[in-house]
């Protein structure tokens, strides 16, 4: 019986093994696509507060957080 066992915990460790590193490679993606999520929003808010100096009066919308396109409109000019 105990030889029937090795293999059986052989097999544990080797799904421990691929697990630990399976996480190992996560936790590099997960913080790669911080860092470069964090790149893009800095252009963003910059031009977000370009367009905020200009005081254009847009507002922006989701319909009912649907996947449809945002809706821009302008004060008085109707939708865009």
């Amino acid at each position: 019986m105990h030889s029937s066992a090795m293999p059986h915990a052989e097999q544990v460790s080797s799904l421990t093994d691929r697990f630990s590193n399976f996480y190992q490679q996560l936790s590099i993606a997960a913080s790669d696509l911080n860092a470069a999520s964090d790149g893009l929003s800095e252009p963003i808010n910059a031009l977000d507060q370009v367009l905020k100096n200009l005081n254009l009066g847009i507002s922006m919308f989701n319909d009912n957080y649907t996947s449809r396109p945002t809706t821009i409109r302008f004060p008085g000019s109707g939708l865009i």
